[in-house]
């Protein structure tokens, strides 16, 4: 079994890279991110958190806002408590809802702002979870609203 495991470690592909730095969860940056996927001209630069899909071994981006008081941004988002070491100059929310993830290219990151604290990591990871779990109790409700009407 332990070879099985090895075997299938050897197959994952290369990390993606920003200047020669593997691209990690809990940096920092700003990139180009658009707005809607067809249209890849409609966007702009915005700060960003990264994470990696092992699995897909794509690269998806949280945007970060300093909008922290829409109802939608305390409800989804995650509140950077240690802003200084992110580099982010202004409070800010990570936008956590998954309509707010986009995949991002590498090539779309301009520069590097800092890194999320490991508190911060944390209180990210726990906030997902529970977006995500809102998300599909929102979607049970919806299915069951949808089978009750036939």
């Amino acid at each position: 079994m332990s070879n099985e495991l090895n075997n299938n470690s050897s197959n994952t592909a290369t990390p993606p890279k920003f200047r020669d730095k593997e691209l990690e969860l809990g940096q920092c940056f700003l990139a180009y991110v658009n707005f809607r996927e067809p249209l890849e001209h409609q966007g702009k630069n915005r700060p960003i958190v990264i994470f990696r899909d092992m699995e897909e071994d794509k690269l998806y981006a949280f945007p970060v806002t300093s909008q922290i008081d829409t109802p939608f941004n305390k409800r989804y988002g995650y509140k950077v408590k240690d802003l200084d070491v992110a580099g982010f100059s202004k409070e800010s929310v990570i936008q956590c809802h998954s309509s707010n993830l986009k995949e991002i290219k590498p090539e779309n990151i301009k520069r590097q702002l800092g890194n999320l604290s490991e508190r911060d990591v944390t209180g990210l990871l726990i906030k997902s979870l529970q977006v995500r779990q809102m998300e599909k109790a929102q979607e049970r409700r919806l299915s069951q609203g949808n089978e009750l009407e036939r």
